[in-house]
C-alpha cells in the first residue's frame, strides 16, 4: 500500500517507493517476528537479533527491488500493474520466503556455544 501511494500517488520512482516501504515494513515486522512469531527461539541479545534482522531484510529488500528492476527496466514494463505484479507479487513472495527461513535458522537462534561447554552444565574443557 505504501509502495502504491508513493509511486502513484506521490510520483515517487519505483525503487525509491520499494526501499520506502520495506523499510518501513521492517520495523513492524520485527516486534512481530521477535514477540510472537519466534518468541519461543530467541536467545541473542536485542541488539544482535536486530542486526541480523536488518541485514535479512536488506537481502529480502534487494531480492523483491531486483525483482521490479528486471521487470520494469530490463524488460520495459511499465504499467502500474506490472510494476505491481513484480514487485508485490513476486518480489514480496521471493523475499519472503528467504526472510521466513533466515529468521527461523539464523536471526531467532541462540549463539553458537563454544566448544568447551556441555549442555548440562558451564563447566569448560580442563578445569575442574
Amino acid at each position: 500500500m505504501l509502495f502504491n501511494i508513493l509511486s502513484s500517488g506521490f510520483g515517487v520512482a519505483p525503487i525509491l517507493s520499494k526501499i520506502i516501504s520495506v523499510a518501513a515494513a521492517t520495523g513492524v515486522s520485527w516486534l512481530g517476528s521477535r514477540y510472537f512469531t519466534f518468541r519461543e527461539l530467541g536467545g541473542r541479545s536485542k541488539r544482535q537479533e536486530a542486526v541480523l534482522f536488518g541485514l535479512t531484510n536488506l537481502v529480502g529488500l534487494g531480492i523483491a527491488a531486483g525483482c521490479l528492476f528486471v521487470s520494469h527496466y530490463v524488460l520495459g514494463l511499465t504499467s502500474a500493474f506490472a510494476d505491481n505484479l513484480s514487485g508485490n507479487v513476486v518480489g514480496v513472495l521471493l523475499g519472503n520466503l528467504f526472510r521466513y527461513f533466515a529468521y527461523r535458522f539464523v536471526v531467532f537462534q541462540p549463539p553458537a556455544r563454544s566448544s568447551g561447554q556441555t549442555s548440562g552444565d558451564r563447566t569448560t574443557v580442563g578445569s575442574e
